[in-house]
């Protein structure tokens, strides 16, 4: 949780991280990280592909994906700088918290994560409420 600023250091996925194997040096050659600039990609490590030595890292986001993850969570986010596979960015907390976090997820309902924030109690009931029966026939369902 965040009240202001937050400041992240980060691998990021880049064009010889996106294919594996041989394909690799296609992946650069065509310089994919250009041609996916504008699509997040949370690319998947197996156990020790990312460092011979570190099994830890699972996931490798490109810059896109870093900028939309925090987006997503109420944050107006700035990439700062890249080198190797590495960036840094700077994402502040709107003002306004956005509707979806507070009215249609887990977390809008959990009153100790609004309460670090500062913010109102979440409305009950958040969750839509279950398509109308039609009282002549058995439950309707989707598909």
């Amino acid at each position: 949780m965040s009240r202001g600023t937050v400041l992240i250091e980060t691998h990021v996925a880049r064009s010889r991280r996106l294919l594996r194997g041989r394909r690799s040096v296609l992946a650069r050659l065509l310089m994919l990280e250009r041609l996916f600039a504008n699509t997040p990609i949370w690319r998947q490590y197996r156990e020790y592909e990312l460092h011979p030595e570190d099994r830890s890292n699972w996931f490798g986001p490109n810059i896109q994906a870093v900028i939309e993850a925090f987006e997503s969570g109420g944050f107006a986010t700035t990439h700062l700088k890249s080198w190797g596979e590495r960036a840094t960015f700077r994402a502040e907390l709107r003002p306004e918290l956005l509707a979806r976090l507070a009215e249609g997820s887990y977390e809008g309902l959990a009153d100790h994560g609004l309460d670090l924030l500062g913010l109102q109690h979440a409305p009950r009931g958040i969750y839509r409420p279950e398509t109308p029966q039609d009282p002549s026939g058995p439950p309707r369902t989707h598909g």
